[in-house]
């Protein structure tokens, strides 16, 4: 993890979901570089927000000169952040009336009861991401927050939590592979229904406006 690039987001005058999805690019660029390339799936699980809502708050920070972003067919895509760009490039949120709902910003102050229910539910085994799971019961507690893998051991450790870590590791035997055939099964179909210069995510959209998949 680069603390340079976790900064510079933390900086960014921004309003969610862009920040929180901006602070989770950040969280993946290594060393001093600038680039990664996270998978929307994984994105959606760090912030909390949807497939959907993380595509759209991409398209902003790309739009506002904060992310270059690079399709790769087959491959995650890349990112590229501009670490040159000053928190004073972006406009910062404005006033808000009674009636406007409140964007809670990244918080790694997680209440005691979540902790504890959080430690109850990756105790039991069969926890998938502890991210993506802290993250669910963080929006159910009204403080939606952006998880990453630090905040939420440190959760559990609040919780009382004493097993292995990460607790994914606790998951009923194959599942990591099943998981895998997955992917390569869903990949597969997309490769048989691409068409020249379309990108994994083109092909998906449009068999998925065909309910081919």
């Amino acid at each position: 993890m680069s603390i340079l690039a976790r900064d510079w987001a933390y900086r960014q005058a921004l309003r969610a979901p862009e920040k929180p999805v901006l602070v989770a690019l950040a969280e993946h660029v290594g060393g001093a570089g600038r680039e990664c390339w996270p998978s929307l799936a994984r994105l959606a699980l760090m912030t909390g927000y949807s497939e959907r809502t993380v595509r759209r708050a991409l398209r902003a920070l790309e739009a506002a000169g904060l992310v270059r972003i690079e399709q790769r067919p087959g491959r995650p895509a890349l990112y590229s952040l501009n670490l040159s760009t000053t928190p004073d490039r972006v406009s910062p949120e404005p006033e808000r009336t009674v009636n406007e709902p409140k964007h809670t910003q990244p918080n790694p102050e997680i209440s005691h009861n979540v902790c504890v229910e959080f430690t109850k539910k990756i105790s039991g085994g069969g926890v998938r991401s502890a991210t993506g799971l802290l993250a669910a019961l963080s929006r159910a507690s009204g403080n939606p927050i952006l998880v990453t893998d630090e905040i939420a051991r440190e959760a559990a450790t609040r919780g009382g939590y004493s097993g292995p870590w990460p607790p994914e590791a606790r998951a009923r035997p194959g599942a990591a592979e099943i998981a895998r055939q997955a992917v390569r099964k869903r990949r597969d179909i997309l490769a048989r229904h691409a068409r020249p210069g379309e990108t994994w995510e083109d092909v998906e959209q449009r068999l998925a406006r065909d309910s081919r998949i």
